[in-house]
C-alpha cells in the first residue's frame, strides 16, 4: 500500500511499473527508478488516470530505449486494457516523444482467429496507435496467426515462426537466453483473468 495508505482502503485502480532491462542488457530499474524486481504500486482515481500514468511510462522507456541502444522493443497485448492507453500514445504531447521509426511492437500473447477478427489482441493495436504513429510495418509483429490458419499449421509452427523473428530482429537475450524486452504491457481483465 502507498505511505500513508491501509489495507481498509482498497484501491478501484493500480498500475505497477518495472523495466526487463537496463541500457546494457541487464536488470537495472524499474520504471519509476526503483529495482526493477521491486515494484512500485501506484493507486490512481479511476481507470483513465491508470491508462494515462502507464501511456506516460510506456512512452519514457520507450525514449529511453532509442536513446541508450538505438532501439525499443515493446510487447504488448489485447482484451480492454492497452485501448485507452493506446489512444494516449497516439495523441498529443505522448505522440511526439517517442521515435517511432526505431520501436518494434511485438505480442506477449494472441487468439486462434485472423488478424482482422475483433478477438484478435494486434486489431486494437492497428486501430488506435498504429494508425496515428509512423512504426514502419516491418517493425510491427503479430502473431502469424492467419497464416497459420490459412495453411493449417499448428500453433506450435506460429511459436517457431515467432521465436524466429524475434532472433531475426535482434532483441536482445538474457542470461537465460530468454528475449528481453524493454517493456512488457499485460493485462488484467475486469474478471480478474
Amino acid at each position: 500500500w502507498p505511505e500513508g495508505g491501509t489495507t481498509s482502503e482498497a484501491p478501484a485502480h493500480g498500475l505497477a511499473g518495472g523495466s526487463a532491462h537496463g541500457p546494457d542488457g541487464g536488470p537495472e530499474h524499474g520504471l519509476a527508478g526503483g529495482p526493477a524486481n521491486e515494484p512500485e504500486i501506484l493507486v490512481l482515481p479511476d481507470a483513465q488516470a491508470a491508462a494515462t500514468a502507464a501511456a506516460e511510462r510506456i512512452a519514457g522507456a520507450l525514449a529511453s530505449a532509442v536513446v541508450s541502444r538505438g532501439v525499443a522493443h515493446w510487447s504488448t497485448t489485447g482484451g480492454s486494457t492497452p485501448g485507452p492507453i493506446y489512444r494516449d500514445l497516439a495523441g498529443t504531447p505522448l505522440r511526439e516523444t517517442v521515435a517511432w521509426d526505431r520501436v518494434h511492437i511485438w505480442w506477449g500473447d494472441d487468439r486462434w482467429v485472423p488478424p482482422d477478427d475483433p478477438l484478435s489482441n494486434a486489431l486494437a493495436c492497428w486501430e488506435i496507435l498504429l494508425r496515428n504513429v509512423p512504426v514502419p510495418a516491418t517493425q510491427v509483429h503479430p502473431f502469424p496467426i492467419g497464416e497459420a490458419m490459412a495453411r493449417g499449421l499448428p500453433p506450435s509452427w506460429v511459436a517457431e515462426r515467432y521465436a524466429a523473428e524475434l532472433r531475426d530482429a535482434m532483441v536482445p537475450l538474457n542470461a537465460a537466453g530468454f528475449p528481453s524486452l524493454d517493456i512488457i504491457l499485460v493485462g488484467i481483465g475486469s474478471d480478474g483473468h
